[in-house]
């Protein structure tokens, strides 16, 4: 069988209104490439203590800090601060040195509805410069097909020898590909997919999967065949896109 390639893995954040279809120039945040992996982990680390507590002041923000959730901007404190039950196990992370980012793909229980989520970090200096937050919440979601399941994935922790790794704008062009494919999918690939691709959303497996096949035939098909068949010809427009970590 042939082993799924796992080049990078690549977080697409930001807002989704009012922009061209291509991506989005770079942030005009200031570089800070003095936090390194293990730093911005560490910063990660100190945000979700925090959210566990309920309490955003017990990690470092900066003086000018920004939090959102939900692409709506808020005053630290509110929003999942103040419905969290508890953060569930699910943690896969991810840090970009060259930048100062880090990110996490998470899941949040909130009185028992279990919710997949996302976190972006910027840190500046040792402290949190901004805070990106998104909630997939499934009674504000009615085409969420199945209940979700977090499931750790080994391959992503893999890493990648140095003279196997794609350069950095060759694999955001891949990434890009993949929104352009999706983008009035009319059956053409614009990137390249393993044979073992495999599309988890929301914490649902969207492809391969003949448990949902009643729900949707195209469910139990691999990724580039549903692309291929132009499943997706309802997303007529992707915008805003920009590739915070690489």
């Amino acid at each position: 069988m042939k082993k799924p390639l796992v080049a990078s893995f690549l977080l697409l954040l930001g807002s989704m209104a009012h922009g061209a279809d291509r991506p989005a120039a770079p942030s005009s945040v200031p570089l800070d490439r003095s936090c390194d992996r293990a730093c911005l982990y560490r910063s990660l680390d100190g945000f979700l203590e925090a959210l566990r507590q309920r309490d955003p002041w017990r990690t470092t923000w900066s003086k000018d800090a920004l939090y959102s959730e939900n692409n709506v901007a808020m005053p630290l404190g509110e929003g999942l601060w103040g419905t969290l039950t508890r953060l569930e196990s699910y943690d896969l992370r991810l840090a970009d040195p060259s930048n100062g980012q880090v990110a996490l793909f998470g899941a949040v229980n909130e009185r028992g509805a279990i919710s997949p989520l996302v976190v972006r970090l910027v840190v500046r200096d040792g402290a949190i410069h901004r805070a990106e937050v998104l909630v997939r919440r499934k009674f504000t979601e009615p085409r969420m097909m199945a209940d979700p399941k977090f499931e750790k994935k080994p391959v992503f922790d893999e890493v990648i020898p140095v003279q196997d790794r794609l350069p950095r704008a060759r694999l955001i062009s891949i990434a890009d590909g993949y929104f352009d494919t999706l983008q009035l999918n009319d059956g053409t690939l614009f990137t390249q997919f393993d044979d073992l691709c495999n599309r988890i959303e929301n914490g649902v497996q969207t492809t391969n999967n003949p448990e949902m096949k009643q729900t949707s035939p195209s469910l139990a098909m691999g990724c580039a065949e549903q692309f291929r068949l132009g499943y997706f010809r309802y997303d007529d427009r992707l915008r805003d896109r920009h590739y915070d970590l690489v």
